[in-house]
């Protein structure tokens, strides 16, 4: 499989929380030079001889762009790679950006996959948050995504919010399922130092709710969305039947996938090593980069130990874990050969299992992964 990023970086205005690289408050015309830059570096990235399977816009809000600009830029992928059969086109939009018309235009140009991003059906949340959207224009941008034709819907929602509780949290979840998208996605909030929420923790003046609670959230959520139907096959993921996010696959699989637009990340494996390249994170280094016609973004190569650790770290995110054949076909060993120590730390602890030549994590690994992945790269750094 190979997948395609496109990242667009605008927004009406910056969350409290958000860390993405995004900025609001541009002028419709800088946006549609964006639109015309993007284009013109797809025509610099690497042919592969595989066709898309995903393509995948993110962001920012792309749901933000001028009437045309997603056909337009839709257009210009058509044109330099052949898509497969049945390929993902994945689409993110905010509930406060969208109209009748802008979905029917999504859908005219390819987008078969919408991700809405909800967060909370509590409108006093989403005004902590500082969401430009309330929940009732939440439920209705869905039922107006379903009107234009969209049959594969996800709903992004976050838990450990300031001041809310597992009540709250699991209303909101009640309300998602009572939806019924084919895909929902439950992540915690992370508070990160260059954010408005970052700048208020150290400020003090941040109240969020304490581990325990947070924890309760996420249990109580994941078993609602069990009861409801949704297989939880990522940490954070739930789908049903069919309807996984294949563009997500290619990531935590260690796929193929091709990016562009300011600070996106190409990933390509070359047998056991993994090169990655990322465009400017400056709009100004990013123009000049593109009207020079030089496609030199920052090259990173990992491999080795290096390299496998980043495949075991993205392999372990998913419920059905890593493929040992699959592994040491890449790397010459399996897991628990390359990390001996940790690998079989963790399944003394319970917090790994092996079944049917699968490394993955137990129902408390997956809780507590970041530990279980820093001992894993603790050994890593050591040999």
């Amino acid at each position: 499989m190979l997948g395609l990023y496109l990242h667009i970086p605008f927004c009406v205005r910056k969350c409290a929380y958000c860390d993405f690289l995004s900025f609001g408050g541009c002028r419709e015309a800088e946006m549609r030079e964006y639109v015309s830059l993007l284009i013109r570096e797809l025509a610099m990235l690497p042919r592969q001889r595989a066709p898309l399977s995903t393509v995948f816009l993110g962001g920012g809000t792309p749901s933000i762009l001028p009437e045309g600009e997603i056909a337009r830029l839709l257009d210009a992928v058509k044109r330099r790679w052949p898509l497969e059969t049945g390929a993902e086109v994945s689409m993110e939009c905010n509930p406060g950006t969208v109209t009748p018309e802008k979905l029917g235009e999504y859908r005219a140009a390819g987008v078969n996959r919408l991700s809405i991003g909800v967060q909370s059906f509590d409108d006093g949340l989403l005004q902590g948050l500082g969401r430009i959207h309330t929940a009732k224009e939440a439920e209705e941008a869905f039922f107006m995504a379903r009107a234009a034709g969209f049959y594969n819907i996800n709903l992004d929602l976050m838990y450990g919010l300031p001041g809310q509780t597992c009540r709250e949290h699991l209303a909101t979840v009640e309300k998602a399922v009572a939806l019924s998208p084919e895909h929902i996605s439950m992540y915690s909030l992370i508070v990160e130092g260059e954010t408005e929420f970052g700048r208020r923790r150290a400020e003090g003046t941040l109240t969020l709710p304490e581990e325990e609670e947070e924890y309760a959230m996420e249990k109580a959520g994941r078993e609602l969305l069990s009861r409801a139907g949704y297989e939880r096959y990522e940490i954070s993921n739930y789908a049903r039947e069919g309807w996984r996010c294949r563009h997500n696959m290619v990531y935590w699989r260690c796929g193929d996938y091709l990016a562009a637009g300011l600070g996106a990340t190409s990933s390509l494996w070359e047998g056991d090593r993994c090169v990655m390249r990322s465009d400017p994170h400056v709009i100004r280094e990013y123009r000049e980069m593109i009207e020079k016609g030089e496609y030199m973004p920052l090259r990173d190569v990992e491999e080795g130990k290096n390299a496998a650790f980043i495949a075991l770290m993205m392999g372990l995110r998913m419920t059905e874990g890593v493929s040992e054949k699959a592994f040491a076909g890449r790397f010459g060993k399996t897991p628990a050969e390359l990390f001996p120590r940790s690998i079989d730390e963790g399944l003394q602890k319970g917090l790994l299992l092996r079944e049917n030549g699968f490394l993955f994590c137990s129902q408390r690994g997956m809780e507590i992964q970041n530990d279980l992945l820093s001992n894993i790269l603790e050994e890593c750094d050591a040999i």
